[in-house]
């Protein structure tokens, strides 16, 4: 015996409709990854210039330039005590804003990466 309700067909129309509600929101979706990684991008390459402006002015006050220009200038001594020469280079580099830098420089190139993603012709939002 049938129930009443397996019997009912749905119109031919039906599953185009449904599949084409589901393309506009697919698409919409992906119109609004693609907004958002570029907002993205835009703020992490706005965040890489703060940093490397933040690491120029810690290179300047910790004597770094000093060090890098003895080495141009006099390598007989640099030679003689090289040991004590990378030591005293590597102990006056301002590692917060080197790491800063990196990591900002890191963020920006995934953001960058996802964002081409989204611009390839068919992309669907995951």
């Amino acid at each position: 015996m049938q129930l009443p309700y397996q019997t009912v067909t749905p119109p031919d129309t039906i599953l185009p409709r449904v599949f084409a509600r589901i393309e506009a929101v697919t698409e919409r979706r992906a119109r609004y990854r693609r907004a958002f990684d570029f907002v993205l991008v835009a703020f992490l390459l706005a965040v890489s210039v703060y940093f490397c402006a933040l690491l120029v002015r810690g290179l300047n006050l910790s004597g770094f330039s000093a060090y890098v220009s003895l080495a141009f200038t006099d390598t007989n001594i640099v030679f003689a005590h090289l040991g004590t020469f990378v030591l005293s280079l590597v102990g006056t580099l301002p590692v917060l804003p080197l790491l800063a830098v990196a990591l900002s420089s890191y963020g920006m190139l995934m953001a960058l990466r996802a964002a081409t993603r989204t611009m390839r012709p068919g992309y669907q939002y995951q």
